[in-house]
């Protein structure tokens, strides 16, 4: 579905680009950012009814390494993992060639009521090296985010960046006690 949508809004960007002339003036620029805006942002849409819904997500278990390797993250499933009354706790492990390749880890907390959505940010997860949305080359950075303690978990990892293209060669997530 998320790729039907992204190839729509694409195809919509490409026949503005055609159509503007050589020298597109303001307005046709401000259609386009927009529309790549948006592009953006359904990169991180999840339904809210991953939380309850256990067709739509596949589980993770503590030390369960979820690898995407050869360039093949294009979508990943959602994957749901409960922490209990602990922290959600992970490792995430990048290649050599980040960060000149695009690699996006999401991370969301159901929570009540409605199980609805909250994203991690930078201001709630702690990593002993890098962030949450800036990762370690060639190595694996650990993380924690408190405030996600007593809920289901939802995450998901793309290859799309703002800078790069191509995706990294391995990614690799792992919940961890």
């Amino acid at each position: 579905m998320k790729r039907k949508i992204r190839n729509i809004f694409l195809a919509i960007s490409l026949s503005i680009c055609i159509s503007c002339e050589s020298d597109p003036g303001p307005s046709a620029l401000e259609g386009l950012t927009f529309i790549l805006a948006f592009i953006n942002t359904i990169g991180n849409y999840v339904p809210p009814s991953v939380c309850v819904d256990p067709n739509q997500t596949v589980p993770l278990s503590v030390n369960s390494p979820v690898t995407f390797s050869g360039g093949s993250l294009e979508f990943s499933p959602y994957y749901i993992y409960d922490p209990g009354s602990n922290p959600l706790n992970y490792e995430f492990t990048l290649s050599a060639d980040y960060p000149s390749c695009a690699v996006r880890l999401v991370i969301f907390s159901c929570t009540s009521p409605n199980n609805a959505l909250l994203e991690a940010s930078n201001a709630t997860v702690s990593c002993d090296s890098g962030s949450y949305s800036t990762h370690v080359s060639n190595g694996t950075q650990s993380c924690s985010i408190p405030s996600f303690a007593n809920n289901k978990v939802i995450l998901f990892m793309n290859k799309y960046g703002s800078s790069f293209p191509n995706p990294c060669d391995t990614v690799t997530f792992k919940t961890v006690p």
